[in-house]
């Protein structure tokens, strides 16, 4: 057993000691006797580890990149315990059972924190159908409206199909193909980077966020609209909202970068869709504290130096994030008053849980759920050094100082013992 003592915990006037025995929270009270390895974490608060519900570990198959192992060593120092990875980064991508097998088998024994699978709804699969109603074991189904590299971007009619059938949420890259292909013809010869931005505008998200939901309506089907980037797309998302099962998750990117960032940053500050303006970020914001906007996601996808040493239109759309994704939440959204203590860690962790099917196992800080914490000194400075981010050298407060996967520490200011304990976790 461990008993950590001396924890500040959300809405508790007075500290509270953590009984932990095996895997699971056991006890929360005050003075705990027990006997039990003691831990005094004086000073810290306390909450549930995040879940980062959006990241790109690209193996099997493209881990030049990044492979499984430093992509979850990466989320346990940055307080993220559980990590739900997409399906179109790795080869093959996870469209069928055969492919989740495979990704499994060998991620499983590279991984430092628990995590799950998306599957993929590829555009050119005949048998998308039968290939959902064989992965029953993945948390959501990820199609893109408009195609990325490597994946085929889904029409319409699948779209009405695979919500017709999947009890599970699909999940939808939303940004509309006739006026990203368009525009994309139009400044593709650029190398302005905010005519990155032009060729993906926010009426591009907006147009494809309104199809869906009205798609969603028509099937009573379940949508998640992914990394919602623009004022004009998070109106779609709460107009969709009152007529569909819609929710939709955002990205720090998108809460705290303007074409300032990419002006200066070019090809660093690069993502898909594209970072907008001040006032998207404010409206951003204020979405996730009136829940118009579920949660908050890193939508992680590094990638290889000379990737990103290119033009803006043929350089690499994405950004390292897991690790970064509850420091900057803490620093820039909870210690600059964006956002509430309660509504942070409901984003960072038990709304996405919830989505997905794993609360209370997982998004939560309860007895009989996983004891996974992390302890964070919320007044603490420090500079962040995040090689090929935009946030790279960016001042924060707040810093994670300890996490616990499953009642054990495995993070104290460097990552513990080199013994991969991560698991597959299973919706219910």
């Amino acid at each position: 057993m461990l008993l950590l003592k001396n924890c500040k915990l959300l809405n508790e006037s007075a500290t509270k000691d953590i009984l932990i025995e095996g895997n699971r929270i056991e006890r929360i009270a005050s003075d705990i006797r027990e006997n039990a390895e003691v831990m005094d974490l004086k000073g810290l608060f306390v909450m549930q580890g995040a879940i980062d519900a959006h990241v790109h570990f690209d193996d099997p198959g493209n881990t030049e990149r990044e492979d499984f192992e430093h992509g979850s060593k990466s989320a346990i120092a940055g307080g993220v315990t559980c990590v739900i990875d997409m399906p179109c980064t790795s080869k093959p991508p996870v469209i069928d059972e055969e492919a989740f097998n495979k990704k499994l088998s060998v991620v499983g024994e590279k991984a430092y924190c628990d995590f799950a699978f998306y599957g993929g709804i590829d555009g050119k699969d005949n048998r998308y159908l039968e290939h959902m109603r064989s992965l029953k074991d993945v948390v959501g189904f990820k199609c893109y409206a408009t195609s990325p590299e490597g994946f085929n971007r889904i029409d319409r009619g699948m779209l009405f199909e695979a919500l017709s059938v999947s009890k599970k949420p699909i999940l939808l890259h939303a940004e509309d193909n006739e006026v990203v292909e368009h525009f994309t013809e139009k400044y593709k010869e650029s190398q302005d980077p905010l005519d990155w931005q032009n060729a993906r505008p926010p009426i591009a998200e907006a147009l494809a966020i309104k199809s869906a939901s009205y798609i969603a309506h028509s099937t009573e089907g379940s949508l998640h609209i992914v990394h919602v980037s623009s004022r004009d797309g998070a109106i779609a998302v709460r107009e969709g909202k009152e007529i569909a099962d819609i929710s939709a998750e955002t990205c720090p990117q998108y809460l705290l970068l303007n074409s300032e960032h990419l002006e200066k940053l070019g090809t660093i500050a690069k993502t898909s869709p594209p970072i907008r303006e001040n006032k998207d970020n404010a409206f951003l914001w204020d979405c996730l504290m009136n829940n118009t906007i579920d949660f908050v996601a890193s939508d992680h996808a590094p990638c290889k130096r000379e990737e990103k040493e290119r033009e803006i239109f043929e350089a690499y759309s994405g950004i390292p994030g897991v690790r970064t994704l509850l420091p900057l939440m803490v620093s820039e959204g909870y210690n600059k008053k964006r956002i509430t203590l309660e509504r942070m860690i409901e984003v960072l962790s038990t709304a996405p849980a919830k989505r997905y099917g794993l609360y209370p196992k997982k998004g939560a800080l309860s007895v009989g759920s996983d004891a996974d914490l992390v302890a964070i000194d919320m007044k603490e400075e420090w500079v962040l050094e995040e090689e090929y981010s935009p946030f790279d050298g960016w001042k924060l407060k707040g810093k994670v100082k300890k996490t616990f996967l499953r009642g054990e520490l495995v993070y104290d200011g460097e990552l513990l013992n080199t013994k991969k304990r991560g698991r597959y976790v299973y919706a219910h």
